[in-house]
């Protein structure tokens, strides 16, 4: 676990410097429900065709490129052209690597190879992980964004239509969604498989999905949280056509695009593609690490020093808080001064993914509030 990072340890342990003090002991200790924990952003795997130093280099670099798609969430993010020496200075950033033999079985599941064939010869990949505090440092002195490990996580409901069949929901069992995992992986963005149990198919019908009927769609995802929700219908026009529609939801925001492709894999990993860029271009903008924003935020009903480490740890662990600092303390209130890369509004996405505290529709801008020049209130959910 890393330790939440508080950019202003004054160490002076009087007044309110002992009750920072104290927060930033407990926070290690607190918490707070997050989004989804990604694992796995500061490592990638490639093929690699032998194990000399030169091929080594080469894969390393391309391992860079992966990792860089999934830390930044941009998946162009390899073709920059300022980033191309650093590319050829890739293996000062590993921190650890090794080999990994993939002895693949033939399509039949057959054990033994026919007499006097030869033996397929497994293939060779290079796992790399690499130094995450590294990474980040370049990334930053380059001004580009670093998409932290608390991410949104989001349900897919997927349907597919063909002549022969027709329209119909697609179940866990089919071969689509290792499609749809695996590219998401490469982008660091979890889904959610939906079960597609009786409870499922009594709350979602075909038609739903195929009408984008918002309502419906919320109230049979609803079972599992998701931040976001991603629909997916795919239709096999001809033989080498298929079309795809898709459609995010996630908050308030609804986005609906459609591509044809020759096959349903392109379209499956092309649409999760977009909507990894969609997602990142809200919550870890391109643009958003060139400026910093002051944002006062005030957060309502922290009173115990546990909750004081669960907010502290919770906005600390925020991509886009590049600084926090702990303003004033109230009776049941706390005032933080932070500041924010891309805005009010990458940090208000970020703190929604929490489920820690929530926007405080009820708060009065008094005239202590104007005179501390709060910008968000917040309160600790119930």
């Amino acid at each position: 676990m890393t330790m939440p990072l508080f950019m202003n340890d004054r160490r002076d342990f009087t007044g309110l410097g002992a009750l920072y003090g104290l927060i930033l002991l407990l926070a290690a200790m607190a918490t707070p429900a997050l989004g989804v924990q990604v694992d796995g952003l500061y490592q990638a795997e490639v093929p690699v065709a032998g194990q000399e130093a030169a091929q080594g280099n080469e894969a390393i670099g391309r391992a860079f490129g992966k990792m860089l798609i999934k830390v930044t969430g941009n998946r162009n993010i390899a073709n920059r052209q300022e980033l191309t020496a650093e590319f050829a200075k890739a293996p000062r950033y590993v921190q650890q690597y090794r080999y990994r033999l993939d002895a693949e079985q033939p399509a039949d599941g057959a054990d033994v190879q026919p007499e006097g064939a030869e033996a397929a010869e497994p293939k060779r990949y290079l796992q790399v992980v690499f130094d995450e505090q590294a990474v980040n440092r370049f990334l930053r002195q380059s001004r580009l964004p670093v998409w932290g490990d608390n991410r949104p996580g989001g349900l897919v409901w997927l349907g597919e239509e063909s002549k022969s069949r027709g329209r119909r929901l697609t179940g866990a069992e089919s071969s689509a969604w290792s499609v749809l995992e695996s590219v998401a992986r490469q982008r660091g963005v979890p889904l959610i498989v939906p079960l597609m149990d009786l409870e499922d198919q009594s709350r979602l019908q075909v038609a739903d999905l195929w009408g984008d009927f918002e309502r419906n769609i919320s109230g049979a995802s609803h079972r599992y949280s998701p931040d976001f929700v991603l629909t997916g219908r795919l239709t096999r026009v001809a033989s080498d056509l298929w079309r795809s529609r898709w459609t995010l939801f996630q908050g308030e925001k609804i986005s609906s695009w459609s591509n044809d492709g020759r096959s349903r894999n392109q379209l499956l990993g092309e649409g999760v593609q977009y909507a990894s860029d969609l997602l990142a271009n809200r919550f870890a903008p391109i643009g958003g690490a060139s400026e910093l924003t002051r944002v006062r935020l005030r957060v309502e009903g922290v009173g115990s020093l546990r909750e004081y480490a669960g907010v502290g740890g919770f906005l600390s662990s925020q991509s886009a808080v590049a600084r926090m600092d702990l303003s004033a303390v109230e009776a049941n209130a706390v005032i933080y001064e932070l500041q924010v890369r891309g805005g009010l509004e990458v940090l208000e996405q970020g703190l929604a993914l929490g489920g820690l505290i929530e926007p405080d529709g009820d708060a009065v801008m008094g005239e202590e509030a104007v005179a501390e020049n709060v910008d968000l209130f917040y309160r600790l959910r119930q």
